[in-house]
C-alpha cells in the first residue's frame, strides 16, 4: 500500500525538464508560423481567383504550382531529406499527373470525364479512381469557389480574407448564396 502511495505521488510531479520551456516556446512558434502560413496561402488563393477569369484544369494546375512556391516547396524545402516523400508532395505530385493526363478536349468540361475516360485516365496514370475522383473533386470545388468569389465581388460585396469569414459568407442568405446553397444541398 506505501509503496502504491510512492508511486501516485511521484506520477503527480511536474516535470522539472530544463528544455520544457524552450520547448513549449518552440512548440507555440511554429503553430503560430503555420497558421499564418495557412492565412497566407487562403488569402493568396481568394486573390488568384480573383484575377482568373475562367477556371479550367490549367488555371487550376497553375494556381496549385504558385501556392507550392510560394509554401516554398519547389525552392529549399525540397531539399530537405524525406521532403520528397511527404505525403502531401506525393498527392500533389499525383494530382498534376492526373491532370496531366486529362485530354485537352476536357479541361474545361470535367464533367465530361465518366465511364471509359476514366478508366483510361486510370490505365494512363496508373492510379487508382479514389485518387482520381479526388483530384476531380478537389478541382470542382475550387471551381465553384471561383465563380462564388467573382460572383461576390461583381455585386460589390466584401470577400473572405480568412477560411472562417469564407464559410460566414456562404452561409448568409442572398441571391447570389442561394445557387450554392442548392449546389451544396445537392451534393449530399
Amino acid at each position: 500500500c506505501e509503496a502504491g502511495a510512492r508511486r501516485s505521488l511521484h506520477g503527480s510531479r511536474p516535470s522539472l525538464n530544463i528544455f520544457d520551456g524552450i520547448k513549449n516556446a518552440w512548440t507555440t512558434s511554429t503553430d503560430h508560423m503555420q497558421k499564418t502560413k495557412m492565412e497566407d496561402g487562403f488569402k493568396f488563393q481568394v486573390n488568384w481567383m480573383l484575377k482568373a477569369d475562367k477556371f479550367g484544369l490549367p488555371e487550376f494546375v497553375e494556381m496549385m504550382s504558385l501556392g507550392m512556391e510560394q509554401q516554398g516547396y519547389k525552392g529549399w524545402k525540397k531539399m530537405i531529406p524525406g521532403a520528397k516523400d511527404a505525403p502531401q508532395i506525393k498527392e500533389m505530385q499525383q494530382h498534376f499527373d492526373i491532370i496531366k493526363a486529362i485530354p485537352e478536349s476536357l479541361q474545361y468540361k470535367v464533367e465530361g470525364l465518366k465511364g471509359m475516360a476514366k478508366i483510361k485516365l486510370q490505365k494512363d496514370t496508373g492510379l487508382d479512381a479514389a485518387i482520381i475522383n479526388k483530384t476531380i473533386k478537389a478541382f470542382k470545388e475550387m471551381q465553384m469557389l471561383h465563380e462564388w468569389l467573382r460572383a461576390r465581388a461583381a455585386a460589390g460585396l466584401p470577400v473572405p480574407q480568412t477560411q472562417i469569414q469564407m464559410s460566414r459568407m456562404m452561409m448568409e442568405p442572398g441571391p447570389i448564396n442561394s445557387k450554392w446553397h442548392k449546389v451544396l444541398r445537392g451534393r449530399r
